[in-house]
């Protein structure tokens, strides 16, 4: 079996080193399965392709919420080669979905072997985007793999209402334990700079949670991406 602190390592180094820049995702939203693909086109626009890896921790998957049926998972790669075609789901906004689901739970129980074909299937489906976006799903941050964990940075997607403030706070208070260094706070439409102002000072002052910035989506930009020219 996979030690965690081995898994961590080993991700955090390939996450920097073989992939597209990654960027890790929590979502504090009742409305997550607009407000996600939204930010996905948003990406998009200001990036070129992205991938959007869905580990779906404590929901179903993207798909799934919005009644779709579940995709194949990336785990199936361990059984049949033949399934790599139908692991990428290439949106006709510009971006991709993978789901990771299974992997996830699975990845610590893997044998090195087992690990390594995964992770070379994770480096070939990536390859054509620009960025990855590592998800925890719409639910409890509390059970995120290290999938999500591992990556350089992570940001906070927000439902801008009474509701979705509790929600971020609980989320924060979740993904404290994590190990998680800072996060940036992401509003979908309708936050006010108010709104975003307080929430990340109720965040800082519920979990010792550093909020490095708070932004509407429209103007949220992945860390050490350029934009791209238009």
């Amino acid at each position: 079996m996979w030690r965690h602190d081995d898994q961590a390592a080993t991700l955090r180094r390939w996450f920097r080193r073989d992939l597209p820049p990654v960027f890790g995702l929590f979502v504090a939203s009742t409305r997550w399965a607009r407000d996600l693909p939204q930010l996905m086109r948003h990406l998009v626009r200001a990036h070129g392709p992205v991938l959007l890896a869905d580990e779906a921790s404590a929901t179903v998957t993207l798909p799934e919420a919005s009644g779709a049926p579940r995709p194949p998972d990336l785990l199936l790669s361990l059984q049949e080669q033949s399934a790599l075609r139908r692991l990428l789901l290439r949106l006709p906004d510009g971006w991709g979905y993978l789901n990771l689901k299974a992997a996830a739970v699975a990845m610590p129980l893997l044998g090195e072997e087992q690990r390594q074909r995964l992770l070379a299937t994770f480096q070939r489906l990536s390859q054509p985007f620009r960025a990855v976006v590592c998800c925890a799903g719409g639910g409890s941050a509390a059970d995120a793999s290290w999938w999500v964990t591992s990556a350089p940075a992570h940001g906070l997607l927000v439902e801008p209402t009474p509701r979705g403030a509790e929600l971020a706070l609980r989320r924060s208070e979740e993904i404290a334990p994590l190990g998680i260094s800072r996060i940036t706070l992401i509003a979908a439409d309708g936050a006010t700079p108010r709104f975003l102002r307080l929430l990340a000072q109720r965040i800082t002052a519920r979990t010792s949670l550093p909020v490095t910035e708070a932004q509407p989506l429209q103007h949220f930009l992945l860390p050490t991406l350029p934009l791209i020219r238009t």
